[in-house]
């Protein structure tokens, strides 16, 4: 149970402190510049939120040097603005709003145009500047602060309110989308898109948290609604939205000749030739929106813009550091000053003086048009300026190097307990955890103490609100310690008496003593933690690996085998007008798949970029495969099998439950759990705590968190005096792992050690005699690990990453130890959740999916070779101290890419890593690079898998134009493993040496996006490849062979058989009743969105599910028309037929046909029955198919009847 208590929303000596009245009495003097000195920790935020509190009529701008640091205050703010021991009102009252006005994520010349995301986030915060709702202090970054935007008085002339009911021009409003930076597509997922479907309209603005689905009838606006990007399914209906553009430079024809001349004036003016000047102006004119097109924000507009010019009047600004300011202008001046002598075409007449607004213009500007209100300066050191205010707030520095420099124990808080039992009596002390687990932790190390923990919910429950509102403050205790759940990244500490002393005034009885404020922050006490991030909100993911099929691609069918898809037919067949699914077989024979049978196949996942051997329509080679394949099946399922059940009867260690060192560990975690990742420690800890050996496979990503579970499963073994090893395959994964839990364990008397090439023979011998006597407690090593010479004291754990790497000799012995030991399997290859699912019972899987809370997207481009643009990313990731992987997958060539790489950075440090050096040499490289010995890894694809440089954090892959969707999604994963963001540039050929083949897959690839299907089909071809890696290179193989379904299919067949719980074979009944039953284009013209949905409705498990279905359509595309009604009402037919278990269920005209498998469970004496009865009616041959007579129905009674008939059926089933 968590110690939750009510705590007050209005702490007197939380929000009455000093040094914030002085301030505000600074403030109402009207002196212009107020320097304040001795604000330590997160006082300055403290301040800030205050002061926006307190002042109703003043706005407020605080500027960093950096956009980090931007972040970080925003961060902050966020927390001092919604914890609740610092709201100044009730919780149902207005709070005041605060905005972070974002910089470009891409540096100055960047052949790219930043991500819409953020030129998204700075439109719609420009947009609110002029409204009601305007945020009261904005916070932002010296470069966000001095680049150029578009002009006020141009962005509200293109701000558009539509409200329902209201009359508008369709034409019109698509034309305007257009102009403002819109890009129609089929499907609205991402930022800045638009999709038209009949009568509705599907909008992302930057306005709006969701999209918006706007449904019309004629030119009236009958309805405004939000809805999910992910499920696309309606949330909520709106009265009005206010539309926005979705980038900073519109395409309106005005504005663009505008554009266009004045870049043409200044080329003459520079005197740069024609054939220099590149394609931008000509995509210009053509309507295009050519990429980095923001460079020329500053010659786009009659008259330039920047945030500055949207500030209201009363605005005071606040200077974070203002030398610190200047200091960041020279950098940022001196790296334009280095990367403009390398720009070409246009960018040439971009000198550094107009990239941004000039920082000396903007000092004038604070002097003279903006000198009105007070500018607050909040400064390092003391100044001698009359005007200052110093003040003595101290930061916890003090705390963060004693809880450091103590070693973890029993007393791990022992230092912390010490100084909160000094303060306690005299100071009101509040201490910030990430999470109510972490804030239970924190009073569980506590426990024993006499200080009085609390943990203060981040929102209280009216009676509470009452309580608080009501009585008198003098009743409020404030000798609690409470404990605030949110993050904040440092506290501070003030005193009573002290100058900033705090003054608790207005009492009832006057009498209360002053108390100090003591902030202490979870970072401060167990070290630095990353904050949880805002995430996008999960949805139903509707995505099948048919959503992206394209003609010739093969598939694989579950009777007739592997053929090639040739397209969507719309064909009239015996009279009556259906879409058919053309397949082509061997031979050129072809199959017209009904799309009620779409089921039946899915996409065929091989080797990527090789056609499989097409199979012959009737052969029985496809049958005797699959029988093959289901022998092969159920041989591994056996061995599964009986070891799991060896496991279950053996005898193993049963651990302790947790105990408070264990806690301590666990609170030294630097990140927050993902919720997968606490599942799986959970998982682990459970099946130590058993009485037999524990076997649990850990799946998830590089960088998803497995490794700390294996940590805490070490550190558990090494509690109970039990020795944990860890096997690697390679030696570059020893080192790593080397690292990280010397690292973690740093705090802990814990011995750790290595076995791999890399010691001597010597430190080998060593190292082996001192794991033989347990002078050892981890030994992380390679295949070392299984020779001979190995023994242990007493073995506990044995954690083995990536098992599927070693060979047969290796996994024989893993297999051995594995009947003695608990032992936790670590595999950073994805499979299928339906394999996963197939495997329960048989082998103890937890998955961690959910991304770290601090990953950020990638950020993938797709350019030319550019030697401009490769400079730029290079540098950028340099000057932020990263490294780069460059991809060229052709060895033969790669000396020359070595020689260009070094002429475009020759400050730049590189070496060369490919498949065909010796693997000692290649394994030296990757250490090498892994230890941050050079810039630069140009390497052959080689990088694929199993490399984890956080440090590394470009990736840039020449010629991806060769390469498939899965493969570049792979080496795009190699990067964005760490908190900065990660950037993947796609090189390719000018688009006159590409083949037509070669567009259509750049075509793929320009739409990557984390929410796009290309990366979701890439993805899903990856686990299905996976799966073969964890089963077995014979299971890949059958895989391959059958179709991923298809296999899973006989594999869950296979355990229950084997389990002693046979499955039925699942049944697909063909159901024919010669009407018109399909997706018509003009309802729906996307193919991809089409076929998906043929899939969908094809195979729902239950009506419900159908009914959903239907509604999402009627949402998503406006009312069914009769033929897809037919085609609900006939996939309905079908869900109720396959609980019949009915092979087919058919209409001709004059009668029904029912035919039975002889699974059934409906009894055949009820249906004798009827025959008997009525037999004019009812037929029953002897092979169990049923005639009923009933001529000449109309298409909407013979499914009527059939619903009737069906339902009837099922309520004979017992």
């Amino acid at each position: 149970m968590l110690a939750l208590s009510g705590c007050p929303y209005y702490f007197g000596p939380v929000n009455n402190l000093t040094f914030v009245k002085r301030v505000l009495e600074a403030l109402e003097s009207g002196i212009p510049i107020l320097p304040l000195s001795g604000l330590g920790g997160s006082a300055p935020v403290y301040l800030v939120s205050h002061l926006i509190r307190r002042t109703h009529h003043k706005n407020f701008i605080y500027l960093t040097a950096t956009e980090s640091q931007a972040q970080g205050f925003f961060r902050d703010l966020q927390f001092f603005m919604d914890s609740s021991p610092f709201r100044d009102m009730p919780p149902e009252s207005h709070e005041p709003s605060i905005a972070l006005y974002p910089a470009y994520d891409n540096p100055p010349y960047s052949a790219l145009s930043p991500h819409l995301d953020i030129v998204a986030d700075r439109i719609r915060i420009l947009a609110r500047l002029n409204q009601k709702d305007a945020p009261r202090c904005l916070v932002t970054s010296l470069a966000a602060l001095l680049s150029w935007t578009l002009p006020p008085e141009i962005l509200q002339t293109a701000i558009h309110i539509l409200k329902k009911d209201e009359e508008i021009s369709r034409e019109l409003l698509i034309e305007q989308l257009t102009q403002w930076g819109y890009q129609k597509v089929p499907i609205v997922e991402d930022a800045g898109t638009f999709a038209i479907r009949g009568a509705l309209m599907d909008i992302a603005t930057p306005c709006s948290e969701d999209p918006l689905r706007i449904e019309f009838f004629g030119d009236i606006i009958e309805s405004i609604r939000t809805f999910d990007p992910k499920t696309q399914k309606s949330l909520k209906s709106l009265s009005e939205i206010s539309l926005t553009p979705t980038r900073e430079t519109l395409m309106s024809p005005s504005t663009v000749k505008f554009a266009i001349k004045n870049i043409q004036n200044r080329c003459n003016d520079l005197d740069i030739p024609k054939n220099q000047r590149g394609s931008l102006i000509e995509d210009l004119k053509e309507g295009l929106v050519p990429q980095g097109l923001e460079n020329f924000l500053a010659l786009y507009y009659e008259k330039g813009a920047t945030l500055i010019d949207y500030l209201p009047s009363n605005t005071h600004w606040i200077l974070e550091h203002p030398l610190e300011l200047k200091n960041t202008w020279t950098d940022l001046q001196a790296e334009l000053a280095d990367l403009f002598p390398h720009q070409k075409d246009l960018k040439q007449i971009l000198n550094p003086e107009i990239c941004y607004y000039p920082f000396s213009q903007w000092q004038k500007d604070l002097e003279e048009r903006l000198k009105g209100p007070t500018k607050i300066h909040i400064e390092e050191f003391a100044s001698d300026d009359p005007r200052s205010l110093s003040f003595q707030v101290e930061t916890n520095e003090d705390i963060r190097q004693t809880m450091h420099h103590t070693k973890k124990g029993e007393s791990l808080l022992a230092p912390l307990v010490e100084k909160l039992n000094q303060w306690v009596n005299t100071s009101q002390i509040l201490i910030t955890a990430s999470h109510p687990i972490q804030a239970q932790r924190i009073i569980d190390l506590m426990e024993g103490t006499s200080l009085p923990l609390k943990i203060c919910p981040d929102s209280l429950d009216h009676a509470l609100h009452m309580y608080v509102y009501t009585r008198p403050f003098r009743e409020l205790s404030h000798d609690v310690i409470w404990i605030v759940i949110g993050h904040l990244s440092q506290g501070f500490r003030t005193w009573a008496g002290a100058p900033d002393a705090l003054e608790i005034s207005n009492l009832a009885d006057n009498q209360r003593p002053e108390k100090g404020l003591v902030i202490i922050t979870e970072d401060e006490i167990f070290g630095a933690k990353t904050p949880k991030r805002a995430t996008l909100k999960k949805g139903a993911d509707y995505f099948s690996s048919l959503s992206e099929i394209m003609p010739g691609d093969p598939v694989v069918h579950q009777d007739h085998g592997v053929g090639l898809y040739r397209g969507l037919n719309h064909m009239n067949f015996e009279g009556v007008e259906n879409d058919f699914l053309l397949l082509e077989y061997n031979k050129g024979d072809k199959l017209f798949l009904p799309i009620s049978r779409i089921n039946l196949i899915q996409r065929y996942v091989g080797t990527e970029g090789k056609t499989p051997p097409l199979d012959n329509l009737g052969s029985p080679r496809w049958e005797k495969l699959k029988k093959q394949a289901q022998e092969s099946i159920r041989e591994m399922a056996g061995e599964l099998i009986n070891l799991y059940a060896e496991r279950e009867t053996g005898q193993g260690h049963a651990f302790s439950k947790v105990d408070p060192l264990f806690e301590s560990f666990e609170a030294g975690f630097p990140f927050e759990e993902t919720e997968d990742q606490a599942t799986a420690i959970r998982d682990v800890l459970d099946d130590m705590a058993l009485p037999k050996p524990m076997d649990r496979l850990i799946l998830g990503d590089v960088g998803y968190g497995k490794t700390e579970v294996a940590m805490r499963a070490a550190f558990k073994a090494v509690l109970e005096s039990k020795q944990a090893a860890v096997l690697v395959p390679t030696t570059l994964l020893a080192c790593q792992h080397l690292e990280r839990f010397q690292e973690r364990f740093h705090d802990f008397p814990i011995k750790i050690e290595m076995l791999s090439r890399f010691r001597t023979l010597a430190q080998q011998k060593k190292i082996v005699a001192q794991l033989r006597e347990g002078a050892i407690d981890i030994i992380i090593g390679t295949h070392r690990l299984l020779q001979s010479d190995i023994s242990y004291k007493e073995l506990g754990l044995l954690v083995v990453d990536e098992e599927h790497r070693f060979g047969v000799r290796h996994k024989e012995k893993i297999k051995r130890l594995k009947k003695s030991v608990d032992v936790m399997s670590m595999s950073a290859t994805p499979i299928p959740r339906t394999l996963f699912m197939s495997l329960i019972g048989i082998r103890k899987i937890s998955v961690i999916e959910t991304p770290p809370h601090d990953r950020l997207a990638i950020r993938t481009f797709v350019t030319h070779f550019d030697e401009g643009t490769i400079r730029e990313a290079i540098m950028r990731e340099i000057r932020r101290g990263g490294q780069i992987f460059f991809v060229h997958n052709r060895v033969e060539g790669i000396e020359n890419i070595l020689t260009r790489l070094r002429g475009v950075v020759p400050e730049a440090t590189i070496e060369i890593g490919h498949g065909q050096m010796a693997e000692n040499a290649l394994e030296d490289v990757m250490i090498r690079f892994s230890q941050r010995k050079f810039d630069i890894l140009l390497c052959t694809t080689i990088i694929e898998s199993g490399i984890d440089i956080p440090t590394a954090n470009t990736i840039i892959i020449n010629r991806s134009d060769k390469m498939g969707l899965a493969q570049i999604y792979q080496l795009r994963g190699r990067v964005g493993r760490s908190k900065q963001r990660a950037y993947c540039y796609l090189l390719i050929p000018e688009k006159e040496q590409l083949t037509p083949d070669a567009k259509k897959r750049i075509q793929v690839l320009q739409k990557f996006s984390d929410l796009g299907t290309g990366f979701r089909l890439a993805s899903h071809d990856l686990e299905i490849r996976g799966a073969g890696n964890l089963l077995g290179t014979k299971q890949s193989g059958q895989i391959s062979a059958l179709g991923y379904e298809l296999y899973t299919e006989l594999l869950e067949k296979a355990v229950y058989d084997l389990k002693g719980e046979p499955l039925l074979d699942d049944i697909d009944p063909e159901i024919n009743f010669r009407i018109p039953a399909f997706i018509p284009e003009d309802y729906i013209p996307d193919h991809s969105v089409r076929l998906d949905l043929y899939r969908r409705l094809a195979s729902p498990s239950d009506e419900t599910q159908m009914v959903d279905l239907q509604s999402e359509m009627e949402d998503r595309f406006g009312p069914l028309p009769l033929v897809l009604e037919n085609l609900v009402s006939l996939m309905g037919l079908k869900i109720l037929a396959k609980a019949l278990r009915l092979k087919s269920l058919k209409y001709d005209t004059i009668k029904y046909q029912l035919a039975f498998d002889n699974t059934t469970p409906l009894d055949p004496d009820i249906i004798m029955k009827w025959v008997h009865k009525d037999p004019k009616k009812y037929n029953l041959s002897p092979d169990m198919c049923l005639t009923i007579r009933a001529p000449n129905l109309g298409e909407k009674e013979r499914l009527g009847e059939a619903r009737k008939l069906l339902n009837t059926m099922i309520q004979h089933v017992s």
